[in-house]
């Protein structure tokens, strides 16, 4: 990812990415190594894509093979404009075994893939889906991780790329070939289940707007979306 100043009025990179270092701080990122890439055409203006990545409320229904079985999800949204807008979970399972293994890779999982690093209580630990504003696609869990981009094609048409990340010599090791499968074949899934959201909630929002209908916001499961938004208007406005 390549962050670029273009009227030389920025803050320093260091002093604008400092809220996602400490949001991060307890990960220990820097052993990740990339192993593969793919892409994905969504039918979607990119904003409506990156909603769907920052909030978690459609999980149950739009993909349940992450979420299902999980006691509680303990959700956290996060945000500081304009640098990310994310959204966690810290899912609990009465059997480990039971969590899928690309969405949380706990060791009771079969994948065999080292942890990503973590300096706090391990029952702290979190899974992450954020947005790098402002097209930057950020997700980390238990043993791997996922950076991309939003890259609009149009005002509906999405293209997304993703490359997938792992600890150490895992994103090479020919012993951990299948465990990498399994967990580009697990996202490249719910990325393909966010297909028809995105470009139904996309329709929707032009039949709306023909409407007159305002837009709203959920204080508890938008939050954050709301923020991304008002920087996407704020950053147009200048």
């Amino acid at each position: 990812m390549i962050f670029v100043n273009i009227d030389g009025k920025a803050d320093d990179f260091e002093t604008h990415i400092s809220p996602l270092n400490e949001l991060l701080a307890n990960y220990d990122l820097s052993g990740l190594r990339r192993a593969n890439s793919w892409e994905i055409e969504y039918p979607g203006n990119w904003k409506v894509a990156v909603e769907g990545a920052i909030e978690d409320y459609h999980l149950p229904i739009g993909h349940p093979q992450i979420v299902q079985a999980a006691l509680r999800m303990n959700p956290v949204l996060n945000f500081a404009n304009p640098v990310f807008y994310s959204n966690s979970t810290r899912r609990e399972f009465a059997r480990p075994e039971d969590e899928n293994p690309a969405a949380g890779g706990h060791p009771a999982t079969p994948l065999g893939l080292p942890t990503i690093p973590f300096a706090g209580d391990d029952a702290e630990r979190h899974n992450f889906f954020m947005n790098v504003f402002a097209t930057g696609m950020f997700q980390m869990h238990r043993n791997n991780a996922v950076q991309g981009f939003f890259l609009p094609l149009g005002p509906e048409r999405t293209r997304l790329v993703f490359h997938h990340y792992y600890a150490g010599d895992a994103a090479e090791n020919p012993t951990l070939v299948s465990a990498r499968e399994v967990a580009t074949t697990e996202w490249r899934k719910a990325f393909e289940q966010d297909i028809p959201f995105v470009h139904h909630v996309h329709k929707n929002y032009l039949v709306r707007d023909a409407a007159g209908i305002d837009t709203r916001f959920s204080e508890v499961w938008e939050a954050n979306i709301h923020e991304f938004q008002k920087t996407v208007v704020d950053v147009i406005r200048r």
